[in-house]
């Protein structure tokens, strides 16, 4: 059981050219917002027919092997197979949406509480975060000198210890890794003017 663990982990869940859809689908949204100075204009059957697909993309994302994990109506291999081949670049996509949805001022209330302020802190801390927080994981796993069994409290609890050490770290380290940058690149890469 373990060798075929390990082989998933290593050879798919973690090996960057599995994630290499959403990373394109990301570049390419990147690349057009900025082409266009993030001045895209929608019309209204345009911005509502896109949210629709989206949200429906994203439903299906999240919800499309609902049936293969309670076990009870698990999909064919080839359905299996394509949704583990375009469900992430589809997630991508539907969060790609949301973003040229909400610059291009079609976010309605999903963009007023995304620009809610206390996300700006969290979101300065979310990359630190990303960048730390398997490193923090793999630290308390491998530290464990007994089995861990898999019961909710255990869940709840590992998860709230992880994530409040992870942010905890993420502080720091911004503080002392990422700000210091920050003032480095505005010193020696000042920003163009704006004609």
């Amino acid at each position: 059981m373990s060798g075929s663990f390990d082989s998933y982990f290593y050879d798919y869940y973690v090996a960057p050219w599995c994630r290499i859809g959403p990373y394109i689908v990301g570049i390419v949204t990147g690349y057009i917002l900025a082409s266009k100075k993030n001045k895209i204009r929608l019309t209204w059957p345009v911005a509502l027919t896109g949210w629709l697909i989206a949200i429906a993309t994203a439903l299906a994302a999240l919800y499309g092997l609902r049936g293969d994990i309670g076990g009870k109506h698990p999909s064919s291999l080839g359905v299996a197979a394509l949704y583990n081949s375009v469900a992430r670049s589809a997630w991508a996509a539907a969060l790609c949406w949301l973003i040229v949805a909400c610059v291009s001022g079609w976010g309605g209330f999903v963009n007023t509480f995304l620009s809610w302020s206390p996300f700006v802190v969290l979101g300065r801390l979310t990359y630190m975060a990303y960048l730390i927080h398997m490193c923090l994981m793999n630290i308390y796993f491998q530290s464990q000198d007994t089995l861990y069994y898999l019961t909710g409290v255990n869940i709840a609890v590992t998860f709230m210890a992880v994530l409040v050490a992870t942010y905890g770290l993420s502080f720091i380290f911004m503080l002392g890794l990422e700000s210091p940058m920050i003032g480095l690149e505005k010193v020696f890469l000042p920003k163009r003017r704006k004609d």
